[in-house]
């Protein structure tokens, strides 16, 4: 969700933006776009991904898109940060298309780069396995108990996201500020 934001931080959005794209590639690095629709949490099912996102306009703009073959970077690694506030910022106030997303490859020749692949990898596992567990659930006490792994997880992807990509605590602060974190 977005929060109303005052025009004074308009330079700052825009220096974030630029910080994240240099820093990126476009989502069609890794995912071949296919068509709108999909609204909700993003997913992924049998090779494709699916997210959905609000505008800065209150609008929705949303994808499916057939994974390409990265054969280094996993799905989950993508459904990760594709997932978080950041990315969510990103699609709200850039002003591009969704296919020009800021995806942040990790550097494989670092221990660091190696590590977050793998952690945003098995968050991504984690998330899927309890949106699939809450959505099955049948008493009050599982969908609780899911309810509050679901949002521990996302909070987790938030946390790691804006870790791999760098933010200083200045920017973290920002982006709270403009997005409900």
């Amino acid at each position: 969700m977005i929060k109303d934001i005052s025009p004074e931080i308009g330079e700052e959005i825009q220096s974030l933006l630029l910080k994240l794209a240099r820093r990126s590639k476009p989502l069609e690095h890794y995912v071949l776009l296919e068509e709108a629709g999909h609204s909700g949490p993003c997913k992924t099912e049998d090779g494709y991904i699916y997210c959905a996102y609000e505008m800065a306009d209150s609008s929705t703009a949303s994808f499916r898109g057939k994974l390409r073959d990265r054969p280094a970077v996993k799905p989950g690694f993508l459904f990760t940060v594709l997932s978080s506030h950041l990315l969510g910022f990103a699609a709200a106030f850039s002003g591009r298309p969704l296919k020009s997303l800021p995806v942040r490859e990790p550097d494989f020749s670092t221990p660091l780069g190696k590590k977050f692949h793998e952690e945003l990898s098995d968050i991504a596992v984690q998330l899927q396995e309890h949106r699939r567990r809450l959505l099955a659930a049948s008493s009050t006490e599982e969908k609780e108990l899911e309810a509050h792994q679901v949002e521990r997880l996302e909070k987790s992807v938030n946390r790691e996201t804006v870790r791999f990509f760098g933010l200083t605590k200045r920017e973290v602060k920002l982006l709270k500020s403009v997005m409900e974190y």
